[in-house]
C-alpha cells in the first residue's frame, strides 16, 4: 500500500510503500529525519513521540 504526507514545513511531497500504517509510520520517521537534516537543517529536533503523532495525523493512504 502507498502512503503520503507533506513535509510541515516546505510542503515537499513524500510516499512510501508499507503493509501497515505501523510500518509506514517507521519509514516515514526514518526518511523525515534525513529530509530534516538535508533540507532543514537548522530547525529543532522534535522528539520521537512527536513526530510520530504528527506523521500519523498527516500521512494519507494511497488507493
Amino acid at each position: 500500500m502507498k502512503y503520503s504526507m507533506k513535509c510541515p514545513l516546505c510542503n515537499q511531497s513524500m510516499t512510501v510503500e508499507a503493509e501497515s500504517d505501523d510500518v509506514a509510520v517507521s519509514t516515514f520517521m526514518e526518511e523525515g529525519k534525513k529530509h530534516m537534516q538535508e533540507h532543514h537543517p537548522n530547525a529543532p529536533a522534535l522528539p520521537d513521540e512527536q513526530m510520530q503523532a504528527m506523521i500519523r495525523f498527516g500521512m494519507k493512504k494511497e488507493e
